[in-house]
C-alpha cells in the first residue's frame, strides 16, 4: 500500500529570458542554473477576471475579460553545495527589469518511476529575496510575479 505524500517535492529550474518574457523565448544557449530543491514552502496563484454576458437579463454565456499576473512563493534551504543559485540575471533583450523563465518539476512517483508532472512560468521578475540565518540551516525565501504559466504538463523544458 503505498503512502500519501503531503510535499510535493522537486525542482526548480530558471534560464534567462529573451524578448518581452511574454511567451517561451529564450536566446541560443542561456544562462540557467538549478535553483532550489523544492521541498515545502512553494506555491503559486493564478487567477483571471470572468465576466457573465447578459441576454435580456438572463445570463448567456462567460468571458474571461482580464487575466491578472501570477504570484509564486518559495522558500528553500540555502546551500552551495548543490548547485543551487541565487535569483541574480542579466536584463533580457527587449525588457526592462531582469527576467527568467522558471520552471518547477514536481516528483509524481504515483504515477510511475521517474514521472513527474511540470509547470513552466514565463517572464519571471523577482519581487523580494529573505534570507534567514538558522542553526537548522539557512533559508531563503523568495517572491516571484510571472506573466503566466502552463502546467500541469508531462514534459519539461529545463529538467
Amino acid at each position: 500500500m503505498s503512502e500519501v505524500r503531503v510535499f510535493a517535492e522537486g525542482t526548480f529550474r530558471i534560464v534567462q529570458a529573451s524578448a518581452t518574457g511574454r511567451s517561451w523565448a529564450t536566446g541560443s544557449a542561456p544562462p540557467s542554473a538549478l535553483m532550489a530543491f523544492v521541498q515545502n514552502g512553494f506555491s503559486f496563484t493564478s487567477a483571471q477576471t470572468v465576466t457573465t454576458i447578459m441576454d435580456r437579463g438572463i445570463p448567456d454565456h462567460q468571458k474571461i475579460t482580464e487575466k491578472a499576473p501570477i504570484k509564486v512563493t518559495m522558500s528553500q534551504l540555502l546551500t552551495n553545495q548543490t548547485g543551487q543559485l541565487p535569483m541574480v540575471t542579466l536584463t533580457a533583450s527587449g525588457t526592462t527589469v531582469p527576467m527568467v523563465h522558471a520552471e518547477w518539476k514536481q516528483l509524481a512517483g504515483e504515477v510511475g518511476a521517474g514521472s513527474a508532472v511540470y509547470y513552466q512560468f514565463y517572464g519571471v521578475a523577482t519581487e523580494s529575496f529573505k534570507a534567514t540565518e538558522d542553526s537548522k540551516g539557512n533559508k531563503g525565501d523568495y517572491s516571484f510575479v510571472c506573466l503566466g504559466y502552463t502546467g500541469p504538463t508531462g514534459s519539461g523544458f529545463l529538467s
